[in-house]
């Protein structure tokens, strides 16, 4: 489906958001046991969605889901994502608010200012969800049968899905199927048909709207699915950028203009160090993936200058 068919809203808390230990409302820790681990936003929760930071994941990150996937289930690298794309809401609540926590910073009392967040445990569950699902994804499409029946087998899937109409069914449909019950249950009742007012065209349209960020990540995956698009990592800054021929050659490397003249420019400094530590014009070539010709002109033109 084109991307123009989604939609989401999403706001990022204008002033970041941080790890903080605290007991659940009403949930008295028992002695011995540690704090739930929530990460919450900073500043006055009634002001966080009037200061937020808006943006829609299916027009300025196409490739969050991939993103997402790469992530390190570590506080750090949560703790950075959420600080650009927000929270996830993806999980029900233990009390109130869909995908967040409603608790009290330890020790007080029973009128204390609610706190909202998500914890740790959801987010690395919910990393961990969306890294199956793509590298699940990854295996059929490199079409290597015996790859994937070893990778269905070590996840435990070779018995769930094993056979149908009482025969075998082989690694291809067993994947394919839990790739289907994956996705059936992370999208069902999180998706919703929303009038939208389509500023180019100045007319009324129909778009998908999914519930909160981890539906949409979960939409752009089966979008992707979908449409077979191919994906790859920028060679500077390792962001994910989607392969549409013809807009996009899948040669390319660089997910940007700026990203590509970055690069070029570290390559050129790089050749000059090189030279200054009296590395040959081949070897310089070879290091730098390029010609003699071209290096010698990198060199020379630090000279010219």
């Amino acid at each position: 489906m084109p991307t123009e068919l989604f939609q989401l809203r999403w706001g990022v808390a204008e002033q970041g958001y941080e790890w903080r230990d605290v007991s659940l409302r009403g949930h008295p820790l028992p002695e011995g046991a540690r704090p739930v681990r929530l990460l919450v936003a900073r500043g006055d929760a009634d002001d966080i969605e009037m200061s937020a930071r808006w943006y829609d994941p299916f027009v300025d990150a196409l490739a969050l889901f991939r993103t997402f996937a790469d992530l390190a289930p570590t506080q750090e690298a949560i703790y950075k994502f959420a600080n650009h794309y927000g929270w996830l809401h993806y999980s029900p609540p233990f009390v109130a608010d869909p995908g967040a926590f409603q608790i009290h910073a330890p020790g007080s009392d029973d009128h204390a200012r609610v706190v909202w967040g998500e914890s740790l445990e959801q987010w690395i569950e919910a990393i961990g969800q969306v890294r199956y699902a793509v590298a699940l994804w990854d295996r059929l499409q490199m079409n290597d049968r015996e790859d994937l029946a070893r990778y269905l087998r070590q996840e435990g899937l070779e018995q769930s899905f094993e056979r149908e109409a009482g025969r075998r069914t082989g690694p291809v449909w067993t994947g394919h199927a839990a790739l289907y019950t994956m996705v059936a249950a992370q999208l069902t009742n999180t998706l919703s048909a929303q009038p939208v007012w389509d500023a180019d065209r100045q007319r009324l349209s129909l778009a998908l709207v999914p519930a909160n960020l981890f539906a949409a990540l979960w939409l752009q995956f089966v979008n992707s699915v979908q449409g077979n698009i191919e994906y790859q990592k920028c060679a500077w800054c390792g962001k994910w950028f989607a392969i549409v021929p013809p807009q996009v050659r899948s040669s390319r490397a660089y997910c940007s203009t700026a990203c590509r003249s970055k690069a070029y420019r570290k390559r050129q400094a790089d050749a000059r160090k090189l030279a200054a530590t009296g590395v040959s014009l081949e070897e310089i070539a070879s290091r730098l993936e390029t010609t003699v010709e071209t290096a010698r002109g990198w060199i020379e033109r630090q000279h010219r200058a």
